[in-house]
């Protein structure tokens, strides 16, 4: 089977925070996500294709594109692993 033909790309380099490196690494746990560089480049063409729109037409144009429900099950797992982890330290 021939290989796909991708758009040339260029490396740059990208110090990245421990917090957000940690929740891309899950993302890749997950199997969400094959590379971190695959989590860096979804996240910045969410921002370009948003940029400057209102929640709601954000949200509308995910819903209609069938993207909403992943994002809404990832965001509830995320909340809910921080909820647990939150109540883990108090006791």
């Amino acid at each position: 089977m021939p290989k796909t033909k991708r758009a040339p790309k260029e490396n740059i380099g990208y110090r990245c925070p421990q917090d957000l490196l940690e929740k891309i690494d899950e993302l890749i746990e997950k199997h969400e996500f094959e590379m971190r560089p695959d989590v860096i480049t979804a996240a910045l063409r969410f921002y370009f294709n948003n940029k400057g729109k209102d929640p709601e037409t954000v949200v509308t144009d995910l819903f209609e594109k069938g993207k909403f429900d992943a994002i809404i099950r990832v965001t509830a797992e995320g909340a809910v692993a921080e909820l647990l982890e939150e109540k883990k330290k108090q006791t």
